[in-house]
């Protein structure tokens, strides 16, 4: 009796160890990424999707960032999903409303943007709390693919469409659409 138990609780253990070790179980092409700004003299910024090979593709593109960013820049990060991808989106509770630059840098930046994308483009790395200003330059993403560190381990399929939009000095907008399905393993 207490081996069969002793089994009982084993496999248990097994089952629950390996639903909380649980891995993506989706995958995503992107389709679209675009931009645009109020100002091309102080933000200018210039997208696409590169196929890299036979289904598989990657993001690349540049940001010229020329303005100081002030206390009056704020971010909000809209998250939309269509079954479709036509004009049924339908806002997701992953988006996050406007927020000060600053504590944008320190939270979402570093456990999305950067957990993401920090392999493939030369955006500033902030270990401790981020200290303006931010660096005027080029940054370049070089054929991204997105790791999908700090997204949810389980999404339904269809199309997704992230829109980040930067207001203050410069209002400009980045938006970028996938589709998302379930990997097969």
């Amino acid at each position: 009796m207490f081996s069969h138990l002793l089994v009982a609780s084993g496999a248990a253990l097994i089952v629950l160890c390996g639903i909380c070790a649980a891995e993506r179980s989706w995958e995503y092409e992107p389709k679209s990424v675009t931009g645009s700004s109020s100002d091309e003299e102080k933000l200018k910024l210039s997208f696409r999707v590169d196929r890299i090979k036979r289904g598989e593709y990657a993001m690349s593109g540049e940001i010229d960032w020329n303005y100081d960013v002030g206390d009056d820049t704020m971010i909000e990060v809209l998250c939309y999903r269509s079954y479709t991808g036509g004009n049924d989106w339908k806002i997701m509770p992953w988006s996050m409303p406007y927020q000060k630059f600053e504590n944008f840098v320190n939270t979402f930046y570093k456990d999305i943007v950067i957990k993401n994308f920090g392999h493939c483009t030369n955006l500033p790395r902030y270990e401790k709390k981020y200290q303006p200003p931010w660096p005027k330059k080029l940054y370049v993403f070089d054929r991204c693919v997105m790791n999908g560190d700090g997204f949810p381990d389980h999404v339904l399929e269809g199309y997704y469409k992230v829109i980040v939009n930067f207001t203050g000095e410069v209002h400009w907008v980045l938006t970028a659409v996938a589709k998302v399905t379930t990997k097969l393993y």
